[in-house]
């Protein structure tokens, strides 16, 4: 780490990070052996089973075994009746609550948010669905990501609308934004304002943290649960606002793209940064970079993928190992790629 200066504002501390330093390569290797699927979602329940979430399979929803691949449970019918999905999306990770296994699912078509009760599913019982809430009018229009809080509060962030990041209180159905950094914000339509302020995130439900990894900006901000900024770490020094056209293309082509998916583990924050140009429809061989925080708000280190074009992942801490649906050439053969953290601090 070559420079790192700390600065204080009004409640917010930034950190600025340059010329990081990788820590070491990432190898990987290929999964295959499963029937013909098109995962868009994925997550790890328990060390040992792999949750894959495939639209265009009927059901959507399917968990095999990591060990043999097995399937081993199955639900999400397509179709628009009761617990039916159309586009079913992951929100967040899995997490246990009274010795019971639960994630979250949503409709994106429905605008509608399910608790998948996954011991219930592995059981083969059949109430293993509830319904949570219709998502509400303010964040239905393009949200990315879904992290619900507790029972009444649900952070994200957003690809359509007036704020990266919001705070949904589902008891007086209200809608708190945060804004797009009101200090340099650039006015751009709604339409525009995803492209511009993209983000991925996370959420610690143990630390009440929540993490966002910017795709247009090379930083990654930290939340508390009531959507106050507490830190940020900023790589690379700030740079002129790109200026929008509406008559061709909306990013200047040798515009970088940074940080395109991430995960929460129970200890980690994990963001892939793509480094990828405008003009690149297929990423350089070996920009992937893996940036690795903790849920105390502290940067790990950065370390380099040996196989690049990786889409959304999960990682198992107790395996040391990332799970991510390959989206390279060979995606129809081996639609997972397993890579390797055995070098990656995890104790």
């Amino acid at each position: 780490m070559l420079s790192c200066s700390p600065k204080t504002q009004s409640n917010e501390s930034i950190s600025e990070i340059y010329n990081i330093q990788s820590s070491g390569n990432i190898t990987h290797n290929l999964m295959s052996g499963f029937d013909e699927i098109t995962p868009e979602w994925i997550e790890v329940i328990s060390d040992s089973l792999l949750l894959l979430i495939d639209r265009n399979a009927d059901p959507a929803i399917n968990i095999y075994s990591l060990k043999d691949l097995k399937k081993i449970a199955a639900t999400g019918k397509r179709g628009k009746g009761p617990f039916e999905f159309v586009t079913p999306k992951l929100e967040g990770a899995t997490f246990a609550l009274h010795d019971t296994l639960y994630t979250y699912v949503s409709d994106f078509n429905a605008h509608i948010l399910y608790r998948l009760n996954i011991t219930k599913l592995l059981v083969g019982k059949a109430d293993h669905f509830e319904k949570i809430d219709d998502i509400h009018h303010e964040i239905a229009p393009g949200w990315q990501e879904l992290y619900p809080i507790d029972e009444r509060k649900v952070i994200g962030n957003l690809w359509y609308g007036d704020g990266r990041v919001f705070v949904w209180d589902r008891i007086n159905q209200s809608v708190k934004l945060i804004p797009n950094f009101p200090k340099t914000a650039v006015p751009l339509s709604k339409d525009k304002v995803g492209f511009f302020y993209s983000n991925f995130g996370g959420y610690s439900r143990e630390k009440k943290v929540f993490a966002s990894a910017m795709q247009t900006f090379k930083r990654v901000d930290f939340f508390d649960s009531n959507g106050l900024l507490t830190k940020t770490f900023k790589f690379e020094k700030d740079k002129a606002h790109p200026q929008f056209r509406d008559d061709g293309p909306l990013f200047p082509l040798d515009y970088t793209f940074y940080f395109g998916r991430t995960y929460s583990s129970s200890n980690f924050f994990f963001a892939v940064c793509q480094n990828k140009k405008a003009d690149q429809s297929i990423p350089s061989q070996g920009n992937y970079e893996l940036y690795v925080f903790n849920w105390d708000k502290n940067f790990i280190g950065k370390w380099n993928f040996t196989r690049p074009n990786l889409g959304p992942f999960a990682v198992s801490e107790r395996n040391k190992k990332l799970y991510a649906i390959n989206y390279g050439a060979d995606m129809e053969d081996y639609p997972i790629i397993v890579y390797d953290l055995s070098e990656l601090p995890f104790n």
